[in-house]
C-alpha cells in the first residue's frame, strides 16, 4: 500500500491521497497544497462539490485508474466543472470532444460560454441561429456573453435568406 500524506476533504467525506499525484496533475492543486502547507502529516484540504464527483474527477487523475475511465453523457457535465476549475487542460479538451458529438441546447450553449469551449459554442451559435424555433431563447436573454454573438449570427442566417429567396423569386 503506498503511504499517503494528504487527505481531501468533500462533503465530510475524506479521501486519502498522495500529495504528488495531484501536484502534478493540476496546477490548482499544486498551488492549494503549497499555500496550505503544515508540518502535520497528513495534510488535510476541504473542497466543496459532491463526493461522489470528486470520487469519479479523481478516477482520471489516478494511474492505475484513469485508463479505465470513460467519459460519457452522465458524467461529462460534472467531470467539465471539476477539470476546468482544476485546470487540467487536456481532460477538459476531452470534455470538448465529446460535447461536440451531443446534441445542441440552451445549455450546452450556456456551458460552453462558462467553460470555454470555444468550438462547442461555435457550433451551439452556429446550430440556434439557423433553427431558431426550435429553441426557448428567453432562457439565452440574460447571458450578456452569448447574446451578442447569436443575435449577430441570426441576422446573418436570416439576410442570407431573404436573399436566397430575392434570387429564386427574380429566376421564375
Amino acid at each position: 500500500m503506498v503511504a499517503t500524506d494528504l487527505v481531501v476533504r468533500v462533503e465530510e467525506r475524506d479521501f486519502p491521497l498522495q500529495k504528488a499525484v495531484l501536484q502534478l496533475a493540476s496546477p490548482v492543486f499544486n498551488r492549494m497544497i503549497f499555500a496550505t502547507s503544515t508540518v502535520t502529516t497528513p495534510q488535510i484540504l476541504a473542497l466543496a462539490g459532491k463526493a461522489e464527483e470528486f470520487e469519479e474527477f479523481l478516477k482520471f487523475l489516478y494511474p492505475p485508474t484513469h485508463r479505465s475511465c470513460k467519459l460519457s453523457a452522465e458524467n461529462v457535465d460534472f467531470l467539465l466543472a471539476w477539470f476546468h476549475d482544476f485546470e487540467i487542460a487536456p481532460l477538459k479538451e476531452e470534455c470538448e470532444e465529446l460535447l461536440l458529438t451531443l446534441p445542441v441546447t440552451e445549455d450546452r450553449l450556456l456551458q460552453a460560454s462558462k467553460y470555454g469551449l470555444v468550438r462547442q459554442r461555435a457550433r451551439c451559435i452556429e446550430e440556434i441561429a439557423t433553427r431558431c424555433e426550435d429553441f426557448s431563447l428567453e432562457r439565452l436573454v440574460s447571458c450578456v456573453d452569448v447574446l451578442p454573438q447569436l443575435v449577430l449570427r441570426m441576422r446573418e442566417v436570416l439576410v442570407a435568406e431573404r436573399g436566397a429567396r430575392a434570387r429564386s423569386e427574380e429566376g421564375r
